[in-house]
């Protein structure tokens, strides 16, 4: 009797789970936050093919070997799509990540840092400096005034105007948040349900 108590507690307990919200990790959690670090992981742990990253707050580039983390993650992520939301900052690694991305969506009120000379100059070995479809050098448009040691940003809006990207659109973005949402929540009712089927014969069996 006790057993079967027991098994028709954790069956209304993983009912109930069916119910409680379910977030979806982004595809950098528990990443490092360093340029390098993150490329690293990301291509360590994520399956080869698609990926979209969306840059929450400004990434320098730097860490150790960035060269070789550039070219580890192209290697595996050739089909990267990066976005920018309103009001984002890339920092220098943005930048980086924007200019080997397949798809480039921004915001127009972002802003984009430009890169140094010995920036563009690594990126133009790995040849991350290819011409898009509308034959646009990303690493030209991108590039930093040499005469001027200030930090230099370009707008979103002067990007798109290059034809280096297309316009982030917000309502869009929110509705693949919450079709990701939906599938994941799916995926974890479904598990559960295979757990309860489980459950209900093994209370079956001891009865």
């Amino acid at each position: 009797m006790k057993g079967r108590t027991f098994f028709a507690a954790l069956f209304v307990f993983l009912f109930l789970s069916l119910f409680v919200p379910v977030s979806v990790a982004s595809a950098d959690e528990g990443c490092p936050t360093d340029f390098s670090g993150l490329l690293g992981c990301l291509a360590d742990r994520q399956g080869a093919g698609s990926l979209t990253i969306t840059l929450k707050a400004p990434l320098e580039y730097g860490g150790k070997q960035p060269k070789d983390a550039i070219k580890r993650f192209r290697d595996k992520h050739r089909d990267l799509s990066v976005q920018v939301p309103p009001g984002g900052h890339t920092g220098t690694g943005g930048t980086v990540l924007l200019m080997m991305a397949a798809h480039r969506r921004l915001a127009p009120d972002a802003e984009v840092d430009l890169l140094a000379p010995s920036f563009v100059d690594d990126l133009r070995s790995l040849g991350v400096c290819e011409l898009g479809p509308t034959g646009k050098d990303p690493c030209k448009t991108l590039a930093a005034d040499p005469g001027n040691p200030k930090p230099q940003t370009l707008p979103g809006q002067k990007v798109l105007d290059a034809q280096l990207g297309e316009p982030l659109d917000t309502r869009e973005a929110a509705a693949d948040h919450d079709d990701a949402q939906q599938a994941v929540a799916l995926g974890a009712g479904r598990q559960v349900r295979r757990q309860l089927e489980v459950l209900d014969q093994a209370v079956a069996d001891r009865d």
